[in-house]
């Protein structure tokens, strides 16, 4: 689709792909920072990118009038999504000031991007928007691992501070628990260790599910390099969903992709152990000390777990009878930081909220199951992936919140939805070929 006027012709698809691919840039490298606005609201950078894709896309809307929009791809989270942006505007009006529904704004503003591309784009569009963003994954993980061992580095005094260019950004900080150094746990570029262990998680659902269609085995090197990543955060929930994804695919692949994958992860291992102890010169007892605690004095004994279980969540309960429907708004707001996603969307909406979200996960599954020719979509298994990662994440973490997080969901569900069967039919250079002669006879008409 082109505007066209004497002087110039602006592809829209191009234009807005080309935005997405800078937004999904933004979104990996400069999430973190933004500028307050009013109340500790902050407009983030990759905010920025997201209004100018949508006012772009509405312009473009008002210019050539009404087109047919493909929403079919965005129902099966659709309920969670109109929740999330209803009640901090209900929460407005009866509980805060008017500022409190800004954060239907922000909501509004991690959707918008892959959102209008799943209204507007195309077969073909997508197809070229993915061959772009596969190559991010593949360059964005690399950095990111790379970045990480000098955090690590730095961390042991092995290298200059100075080298932690993310320091001299911590003025534009937009989040409270900005840290992405914490003694030996590393966060890369993110915001802190969760947001690092998310990432990883992401990437290797994507080269993971990637390698089960396409059998390439160049996608199980950047699965490695996403397992590296997950294993220098050292989050133990991220090690945990790690593994189940990873026993998903071994027994749900063929023998022979199965011993790959498997050659792959003890790849991974050999490699860290390499880094931790010849190069790094590292205890092991320090690093894995969060997992060795656990083991020798318990999970009731854990201090991150027992202050959720002693602490956080029974105040969180106790304040929560003031509210009988519900904070409304953001209930971090009312009750502080709560540390479980299921919390804080019962905090804020009650039974209401926390069905909208499990129905959205119930729905996402059974769109993964009613694919035809689910061997040859790669969403199908990466959105399953994605759901192994969010629904046991969601006890002491809210990924439904994250960025990227959200970003991955939409992405796969417009894949999901895309006719597979026709599209590899043809090759790609002919499917190309044959889109372009349709638009030309359009066109000519």
């Amino acid at each position: 689709m082109e505007i066209q006027s004497s002087n110039y012709k602006i592809s829209i698809n191009k234009t807005i792909r080309q935005l997405l691919v800078l937004y999904f840039i933004s979104l990996i490298f400069t999430y973190p920072y933004g500028i307050e606005i009013i109340n500790d609201n902050f407009i983030r950078f990759p905010d920025l990118i997201a209004i100018a894709i949508t006012s772009f896309s509405v312009s473009c809307w008002l210019l050539l009038g009404k087109s047919r929009l493909k929403i079919r791809p965005l129902l099966p989270i659709l309920p969670f999504l109109i929740l999330e942006l209803l009640f901090p505007i209900i929460g407005a009006f009866y509980y805060g000031s008017m500022s409190d529904s800004l954060s239907s704004a922000r909501v509004l503003l991690l959707y918008l991007p892959v959102t209008i591309c799943i209204l507007k784009l195309g077969n073909v569009s997508a197809y070229k928007l993915d061959l772009k963003l596969e190559k991010l994954f593949k360059i964005a993980v690399i950095i990111n691992l790379i970045y990480c061992i000098i955090q690590l580095a730095v961390g042991m005094g092995l290298l200059p501070e100075f080298l932690l260019i993310t320091n001299s950004l911590e003025s534009w900080a937009a989040d409270s628990h900005f840290n992405q150094l914490s003694g030996l746990r590393v966060s890369g570029f993110f915001v802190n260790v969760s947001a690092l262990a998310a990432f990883g998680i992401i990437t290797m659902s994507y080269f993971l599910a990637k390698f089960q269609v396409k059998k390439q085995g160049i996608y199980l090197v950047y699965l490695m390099t996403a397992l590296l990543l997950i294993m220098l955060s050292t989050s133990r929930n991220a090690y945990i969903v790690a593994a189940l994804i990873i026993f998903l695919s071994l027994i749900t692949s063929g023998i022979k992709r199965s011993f790959k994958l498997a050659i792959t992860i003890i790849i991974s291992v050999v490699l860290l152990i390499i880094l931790l102890n010849l190069y790094l010169e590292l205890d092991y007892d320090v690093f894995f000390s969060r997992f060795i605690r656990v083991q020798e004095q318990g999970l009731e004994q854990d201090y991150s777990w027992s202050t959720r279980v002693e602490d956080v969540w029974p105040m969180v309960l106790s304040e929560l009878r003031k509210y009988p429907w519900g904070t409304f708004i953001p209930s971090f707001k009312v009750l502080g930081i709560i540390d479980s996603g299921y919390l804080t969307y019962y905090a804020q909406g009650k039974w209401i909220f926390i069905a909208g979200l499990v129905s959205s996960f119930v729905w996402i599954l059974i769109a993964s199951f009613r694919v035809k020719n689910s061997q040859k979509n790669w969403a199908v298994f990466f959105l399953r992936y994605l759901l192994v990662y969010i629904s046991p994440a969601m006890v002491v973490n809210n990924p439904m919140r994250s960025p990227f997080v959200i970003f991955a969901l939409l992405y796969g569900l417009w894949f999901l939805s895309i006719d597979k069967q026709q599209f590899f039919k043809k090759s790609v250079p002919t499917y190309f070929l044959s889109a372009r002669s349709s638009l030309s006879e359009v066109r000519g008409q």
